[in-house]
């Protein structure tokens, strides 16, 4: 069923589920949302499967024309909602739309990547058992490509209880400068006690060659033992490889399934959805860990959101307020309006 159109995209919007998994032997990156937690939040928002298709936008959102009554979340970087030029909402709360009604989705104050879910989910077709978009494969989303304007966005029209909004003091928080853990290897040998303290020691900067492939950092040397080069293997989300330029990289969603540089360190998992707000010029500092120092952090961060999702859950009572801020500026939002 046809539920939105395409006014205008914005900088860079692509549709994304939680990624395309058993494909990597062939060479087919996972892809899926950059920002596993937002993502995942705005399907439960919608009383969504957790795994229902969104659209990640960049930098700001997309405008938008409703062709029939249906919900939308926004989640992610914290941006504006406006409906038809007039009513402004904030993110991490359901939103009733109604036929006809223009939605826009401003810039995003902190982070970098937005979400717009929808209840039912995007429906485009599965390809490999996933809907999300990897350009390079030119594979899912809409016809592999970027969202463009006259685009029509269709959603399977079936979803559970409507979720109840998120305060702004239970939002993640994407300010940056970011501190990373760690856990060191596979490769770490093939640098030298100089390169491996330089980078566990210095301060890096996102540079502007940072995408859904991977994050460029610019910063201090790091001294490689011999060669910059091995037998290409495997790479895993959040691999931090050395070049032969001496500068780390951060594989993301969209990374190669192969490389044949050193990995000095892999990032642990519940670090990669902060990883996926960050912007060009912001700082990075990696903090080695144990593995079992990064199990104990990542039942934390599994326990955090698991709250997070009880709370949107949870009934409310009709009169119940409730008071967000985007760019300081304050939302009193009442779960009748919504």
């Amino acid at each position: 069923m046809k539920i939105l159109q395409v006014n205008k995209p914005g900088p860079f919007s692509i549709i994304q589920d939680s990624g395309r998994y058993g494909y990597q032997r062939y060479g087919l990156a996972p892809a899926g949302a950059m920002d596993e937690v937002a993502y995942r939040l705005g399907n439960y928002l919608l009383g969504n499967s957790p795994e229902a298709a969104s659209l990640e936008f960049t930098i700001k959102g997309p405008e938008l024309e409703v062709s029939g009554p249906t919900y939308i979340a926004v989640t992610g970087g914290p941006c504006e909602i406006t409906v038809n030029d007039e009513k402004v909402y904030p993110p991490y709360a359901p939103i009733r739309i109604e036929t006809g009604d223009r939605v826009s989705i401003g810039a995003i104050t902190e982070g970098t990547r937005g979400y717009l879910s929808l209840a039912g989910g995007i429906d485009v077709p599965s390809q490999l058992s996933s809907r999300s978009t990897y350009l390079r494969g030119k594979v899912g989303g809409i016809e592999g490509r970027p969202v463009q304007a006259g685009d029509e966005v269709y959603t399977a029209g079936r979803y559970g209880s409507i979720g109840r909004p998120l305060p702004t003091a239970k939002w993640p928080v994407y300010k940056g400068p970011f501190e990373v853990d760690v856990i060191m290897g596979p490769q770490e040998e093939f640098f030298t006690e100089k390169g491996i303290h330089t980078f566990l020691s210095e301060t890096f900067t996102i540079s502007k060659e940072a995408d859904r492939m991977g994050y460029r950092l610019n910063g201090p040397e790091i001294e490689h033992e011999g060669e910059a080069d091995i037998i290409s293997d495997g790479i895993p989300l959040g691999a931090v490889q050395v070049p032969g330029h001496r500068q780390p990289i951060i594989m993301m969603k969209d990374r190669q399934t192969t490389g044949g540089y050193p990995k000095i360190a892999t990032t642990a998992s519940y670090e990669i959805y902060r990883l996926g707000q960050a912007r060009p010029g912001e700082q990075v500092k990696f903090n080695k860990v144990t593995l079992e120092e990064a199990k104990d952090k990542r039942e934390k961060y599994e326990q955090w959101f698991k709250q997070l999702v009880e709370y949107i859950r949870q009934p409310a009572a009709q009169e119940i307020e409730y008071e967000m801020y985007v760019n300081k500026k304050p939302f009193r939002v009442k779960v009748t309006e919504i």
